[in-house]
């Protein structure tokens, strides 16, 4: 299995993907991996860069590799804590993909939510009904969480790091996410 890993870090260093970048967490370690995806143009996610954490279980790539979004981001199939609904997470991922696939994948779901199996419906109603409010409060998110001259945390690569061995989003600390959504906890 590890060299089937270490063959995926080699063609991803070897062939970039557009808009993606992958790499080990640590040096010395296989299975932890970290990944950041540019946000594509034309949608509301450009212009943001967005950091993952994926996790590869020993069983890889028998089994699906435990991705998560650190850097947060308003979709409707990411939940709060950056679990990602995606089908090639679950039951339709195949021993033939591989992490690039996979970035693939999730760059192609920012453009192309599938609100029928959403992790926060809330999101999924939005995007179907009221599209242009939709997009505005993603490019909000977008240019909060996950613009590097925005968002002092995406520079500070040392916090990223720690961020995702400790498996922490990366965010400011105040309440901005929770007044576009009409929520206000300081009540």
């Amino acid at each position: 299995m590890e060299r089937r890993i270490k063959k995926e870090l080699e063609d991803i260093e070897k062939s970039p993907i557009e808009g993606c970048h992958a790499s080990l967490l640590k040096p010395d370690d296989l299975y932890h991996w970290k990944a950041d995806i540019s946000g594509p143009p034309n949608s509301p996610y450009e212009g943001g860069v967005f950091i993952l954490k994926i996790d590869l279980p020993k069983e890889y790539p028998l089994k699906p590799p435990i991705c998560r979004f650190v850097t947060k981001i308003f979709h409707p199939n990411v939940n709060d804590k950056g679990g990602i609904c995606l089908d090639i997470l679950n039951r339709q991922w195949s021993p033939v993909l591989n992490i690039g696939k996979l970035l693939i994948s999730i760059t192609s779901f920012l453009t192309e939510p599938n609100t029928d199996h959403s992790l926060r419906p809330e999101l999924a109603l939005l995007y179907n009904n009221n599209r242009e409010k939709y997009n505005l409060t993603a490019k909000q998110w977008t240019e909060k969480y996950a613009m590097v001259h925005k968002n002092k945390n995406i520079d500070n690569k040392e916090k990223n790091i720690e961020n995702l061995s400790n498996n922490n989003f990366i965010e400011n600390n105040d309440n901005q996410n929770n007044n576009i959504m009409g929520k206000n906890d300081n009540k």
